[in-house]
């Protein structure tokens, strides 16, 4: 334990207030430490503060897979009584969120918001595809494979 008492009977404040006002500071630094450590070493790791994630996948035909295909991610806008479209969201370096899939009809989007967001597959000549998909905080998740129908 600490000794306050002075040599005069009395409680030695500043001494009291001192020792106080080093356990503050020391709280204080201990929480920019951490917050620290945070954001330079787990904020990947845990998907950032924002609580981002993504969705990885592939599209193919009956004939194989499917490139140039275009992914959009988003929520569900009406534009009349019976038609409604995909709305992209916003990543945080305000792009849509899209994506285009390679020669081998793979394709990941990432920075999405957690959450049920709709998938969106489009390309000319197939019929579009959606599905709702669940974004996890700190995950790519792995839907899978997506086939196109030939349009008729």
């Amino acid at each position: 334990m600490l000794d306050y008492a002075d040599a005069g009977s009395g409680v030695n404040y500043l001494g009291v207030l001192t020792d106080i006002l080093l356990v503050a500071v020391l709280i204080v630094w201990f929480g920019v430490v951490a917050y620290i450590l945070y954001v330079f070493l787990l904020k990947e790791a845990l998907g950032g503060i924002s609580g981002r994630g993504g969705i990885k996948g592939k599209v193919r035909s009956t004939f194989g897979p499917v490139e140039g295909a275009v992914i959009t991610v988003g929520v569900l806008k009406q534009l009349g009584a019976s038609e409604v479209m995909v709305e992209p969201v916003k990543l945080d370096n305000d792009n849509e969120a899209k994506a285009v899939t390679d020669s081998d009809g793979n394709f990941l989007v990432e920075g999405l918001p957690s959450g049920a967001l709709w998938l969106l597959v489009e390309k000319e000549g197939y019929a579009p595809y959606r599905k709702l998909v669940e974004v996890k905080t700190g995950k790519i998740m792995v839907i899978p494979p997506i086939t196109l129908k030939e349009e008729q």
